[in-house]
């Protein structure tokens, strides 16, 4: 077996081109496996690579937020009329929880386009991803992102219409992050089946 430099993908000896990420396959001893010190090395600059990613991805969120707080009148009152606005609410027998007593749509709505705009965000860094080769767990992570961002500005804006209420918000919310990771699974499962 001998490992590609580029994505580390293991491959049957004399293949010519990596299974996992479609790059040439360089024999020489520095890739082989049992040559661990220069293989840490190319994983260590691959891992570099996505911690680029994981600053820009950050930087992006960091940016929309002061995009939003600057540019959408009132949002930091509208935040703070929301935290005021909460009282404990009767789930079930003995059972209380914390839930806002009037609907917020203008917050909701540009929470929502917030996590529309940051999914949209991902699917950019996804292909920033691919061209750069980057590791199959990172990709992963990406999609997983972009399953959960979309999904949940699709259910605040759901909560910004009232065709959903409070809690069964939260449930679906929780829904939708299993749903995600579920996503990250398939993606790294399916890498692996195909380099195999």
């Amino acid at each position: 077996m001998v490992y590609c430099v580029t994505c580390g993908a293991k491959n049957e000896d004399g293949a010519k081109i990596c299974v996992s990420c479609g790059r040439p396959i360089v024999y020489s001893g520095r890739f082989d496996k049992n040559v661990s010190q220069p293989r840490e090395m190319c994983f260590r600059e691959r891992h570099e690579k996505g911690d680029h990613i994981g600053l820009i991805s950050f930087g992006t969120f960091l940016l929309l937020l002061g995009i939003f707080f600057t540019f959408i009148p009132n949002l930091a009152s509208q935040i703070e009329t929301f935290f005021q606005d909460w009282q404990l609410v009767q789930v079930a027998e003995n059972i209380y929880l914390p839930a806002p007593s009037s609907s917020h749509p203008s917050l909701y709505f540009a929470i929502t386009e917030f996590c529309i705009v940051f999914g949209i965000a991902q699917i950019i860094l996804l292909s920033l991803e691919f061209i750069q080769h980057l590791s199959i767990h990172r990709k992963a992570e990406t999609a997983a992102g972009i399953v959960f961002w979309l999904g949940a500005g699709n259910l605040v804006y759901m909560l910004s219409t009232e065709s959903i209420p409070w809690f069964q918000f939260w449930i679906v919310l929780l829904i939708l992050l299993g749903i995600s990771q579920i996503a990250r699974a398939v993606v790294i499962v399916a890498s692996r089946t195909k380099s195999n």
